[in-house]
């Protein structure tokens, strides 16, 4: 299964690989991108209706750099049966491509410069607070859009982060060394992005 997220404020001129699941795509650059005008409705009525009053769609997804974030723990015969579900869905999936973009954060991004700081993952240019993906199965050719309100805070000052030339310093680990990184990662995201 893949996941693929809208980002904003990442600038992008060509596909950056941010670990071994994990490729950030300029806009209009991704391979699947064939494949997204082929979304399959949710089965519920009403999953659907909330989908896509989120602001997400295929256009979207098209127009902003995008995360390309392989994933094999998801079932995609339970996407589209319950919008809670689904929500709960994209945000697990949304904070384990954060949790691998901290390492980006960590690497370019500075406490003194926040208007540097790329968007949350799932978010786009005028998502006012909505966040969506698309779940593809590439072996069943078939794909899900998934979206919600409220989600994520976004930052909206800045001009975001241009990702030209980079290279991640960290690969991420499993074990406990791991399990501190990845914490330590998470706190300075909350710096980066506070308030105040």
């Amino acid at each position: 299964m893949i996941a693929v997220f809208p980002i904003s404020r990442c600038l992008v001129e060509q596909e950056i690989r941010v670990c071994e699941s994990l490729s950030i795509w300029p806009p209009g650059q991704w391979y699947g991108l064939p494949l997204v005008g082929e979304i399959s409705p949710a089965e519920n009525p009403l999953t659907e209706v909330a989908t896509v009053t989120s602001g997400i769609s295929s256009e979207v997804i098209a127009k902003s750099s995008v995360i390309d974030y392989q994933e094999d723990a998801v079932d995609l015969d339970s996407i589209g049966l319950s919008h809670k579900s689904d929500l709960f869905m994209l945000q697990k999936v949304a904070a384990e491509c954060e949790s691998r973009l901290d390492v980006a954060r960590f690497d370019m991004c500075r406490l003194d410069l926040p208007e540097t700081v790329f968007g949350r993952v799932g978010t786009w240019r005028g998502s006012n607070g909505a966040s969506g993906c698309v779940f593809f199965d590439i072996e069943n050719n078939k794909a899900l859009l998934v979206g919600g309100r409220y989600l994520v805070s976004t930052v909206t000052a800045g001009i975001g982060l241009d990702f030209d030339g980079y290279c991640p310093t960290y690969q991420h680990r499993t074990d406990e060394i791991g399990t501190v990184v990845k914490q330590v990662l998470r706190v300075y995201r909350g710096a980066l992005e506070a308030s105040d």
